[in-house]
């Protein structure tokens, strides 16, 4: 019998991790797998669970959002193992699920996941981090940074559970409303983009987040990252971007720099980068590198 094994994060999502797991569990059962269960218990747990388990099955299951994906990736590729990763999506954003056609829906997920397949996909490695995603820079990344101080503050942390689309719009307001101060200048394979950007997105997938995309030509397996770049700044500038994501078509020149490449340089011209990975908010840094990995891990996906 083939076996495999289920990571949880009980903090994802609405705290469902633990009934996710038990999902899983009986899916793939009925599909001749032996599922185990193993909860994860700290931020970089799966990292270690992953590199542990990678040569013990053939198939790692993470139920939960896109950070705890990430680092399972990660670990999976540290330890050189080659073990297919699926995932139930239990988080917000939920990214590489929307990308690549897995179900939010948890039974509709756990069925996708008994007929899937693996199937080799890129990764983007920031400054010796694993992304599976992107990296968002400005005014996405303090978006993210408050997102993550609501939810562990003790107010704000239940109207993140029960409605957290509006607490998104609420802090996205207060954000656009924010002055940035911060500048930066652009490299991609040897040659300059330009300076003087402000917010800014690099990424592997198409997807971005809530039905958004903000590189439409994007491809997870195309061994190319691709970019968007925004000098100005302001709400009206913000929300002709955002419109132009939400209906997932490329925003004009005169919004956005835009562009592919294998490897990217971002510099801080004045102040520190804001930036997060995958919606996960990151240190400040002067620069980030950025390099995609073609073909670095393979992903369980539905059929296509």
């Amino acid at each position: 019998m083939k076996r495999a094994v289920v990571f949880y994060n009980p903090t994802s999502g609405k705290s469902q991790g633990s009934r996710a797991a038990e999902a899983v569990c009986r899916g793939l059962d009925s599909a001749q797998w032996e599922v185990l269960q193993v909860a994860t218990e700290r931020a970089g747990h799966a990292t270690e669970l992953a590199a542990d388990w990678g040569a013990r099955v053939g198939l790692i299951v993470v139920a939960g959002g896109d950070g705890t994906l990430r680092e399972a990736a990660q670990g999976l590729m540290q330890a050189g193992h080659h073990t297919p990763l699926g995932v139930i999506p239990q988080g917000h954003g939920n990214v590489i699920a929307q990308e690549f056609g897995v179900p939010l829906e948890l039974d509709a997920a756990v069925t996708s996941l008994g007929r899937g397949e693996a199937r080799q996909v890129d990764v983007l490695r920031v400054n010796g981090e694993v992304v599976l995603a992107m990296v968002g820079l400005g005014l996405d990344a303090r978006i993210v940074r408050r997102i993550d101080w609501a939810r562990h503050c003790w107010g704000l942390r239940g109207w993140y559970r029960i409605h957290g689309d509006s607490l998104y719009i609420a802090v996205g307001v207060t954000a656009l409303l924010s002055s940035y101060s911060t500048r930066f200048r652009v490299t991609c394979d040897g040659k300059s983009v330009g300076s003087g950007f402000r917010h800014g997105a690099v990424s592997n997938t198409r997807m971005y987040g809530k039905g958004m995309s903000l590189t439409p030509g994007a491809d997870a397996s195309d061994g190319l990252l691709d970019f968007a770049l925004r000098q100005r700044s302001g709400f009206a500038s913000s929300f002709q971007t955002l419109l132009c994501a939400k209906r997932m078509i490329e925003a004009p020149d005169s919004l956005v720099t835009a562009g592919q490449g294998k490897r990217i340089l971002i510099v801080a011209e004045r102040g520190l980068l804001e930036w997060q990975a995958d919606g996960d908010p990151r240190p400040p840094v002067e620069r980030l590198e950025i390099e995609v990995i073609p073909g670095a891990f393979q992903l369980w996906v539905p059929p296509t």
